[in-house]
């Protein structure tokens, strides 16, 4: 399902012309701000209300995921029965073309966690679970997670239609730290996919970015 947030350029006859066994489906969303990523996601999972599934991966308009991107996060989803949400990598290409390892495999990092051969469960501090959901265009998020966000988000903001808080709309990457504090908070759980699960993140000048103070907020909530 692509979720198109008031494109200005042809993707829509693009996705229009695609011949694949695949059941390539599209949507407009037209609602809140350009840019949202919290809202712009959150518009695609209401389309999957109606939908018997078993989770929902989420990746962005610049990538193209990898061969065994979904068996990846499957196999995360079938380690426990409780709310899950699932991390894969992402290979960033540089103005030269050249596509560099994840940034959370580089130097030392927290705990010693990163992306390797095999997936592994993070438990750890606040911090480290927000550095992990910096570079978020490839998650995927199990039925509960999504239930349980939403349980969240009536509690707190009277909003039960809402996985990504409102209160991060327009910001840039808070909307997953707040999925990743309530998952934290609930002690359900967080995993790393293996190296096979990553996503190519395509080269492109950098989106103006509107910050904020991310802990202050998720202390707020």
């Amino acid at each position: 399902l692509f979720v198109f947030d008031r494109c200005i350029d042809d993707s829509i006859n693009v996705i229009q012309s695609i011949e694949t066994f695949l059941d390539v489906r599209y949507i407009i969303k037209e609602e809140g701000t350009n840019f949202s990523a919290g809202l712009t996601r959150d518009y695609g999972v209401r389309y999957f209300d109606s939908f018997d599934y078993d989770f929902i991966l989420f990746t962005d308009g610049d990538c193209v995921p990898s061969p065994l991107v979904l068996e990846e996060h499957d196999c995360n989803m079938n380690q426990s029965n409780k709310a899950i949400v699932s991390c894969g990598k992402r290979m960033k290409e540089n103005v030269f073309g050249v596509f560099e390892d994840d940034e959370r495999n580089i130097g030392p990092w927290v705990n010693g966690f990163g992306f390797d051969n095999i997936g592994k469960v993070i438990v750890s501090s606040q911090l480290a679970i927000n550095s992990i959901f910096t570079y978020s265009c490839n998650l995927a998020f199990n039925k509960k997670a999504i239930d349980l966000c939403r349980l969240v988000n009536k509690e707190i903001s009277n909003d039960e239609s809402r996985v990504f808080n409102s209160s991060f709309d327009g910001l840039w990457g808070c909307e997953d730290n707040f999925v990743s504090y309530v998952i934290f908070k609930t002690s359900n759980i967080i995993l790393l996919t293996s190296n096979n699960s990553y996503v190519e993140h395509y080269y492109h000048e950098e989106n103006k970015k509107n910050g904020t103070n991310e802990l202050s907020l998720l202390l707020s909530l």
